[in-house]
């Protein structure tokens, strides 16, 4: 469940609340683990690249 800060739909039982909580925890958990293998993809690309004498033909 998102919105855009209006309250229009929100959990009103401690068990959706709960429930609520915990599926924005597991998003945040994703968004960040998604971010955090980019740029360490991108790190390791950048050495491997580097190392091949590649980055400096770009």
């Amino acid at each position: 469940m998102t919105t855009v800060g209006y309250g229009d739909f929100s959990p009103k039982k401690p068990e959706g609340r709960f429930f609520a909580v915990f599926i924005m925890f597991i998003g945040i958990s994703f968004g960040v683990a998604s971010h955090s293998f980019n740029i360490i993809n991108f790190c390791c690309a950048k050495k491997i690249w580097e190392d091949k004498g590649v980055l400096g033909k770009i």
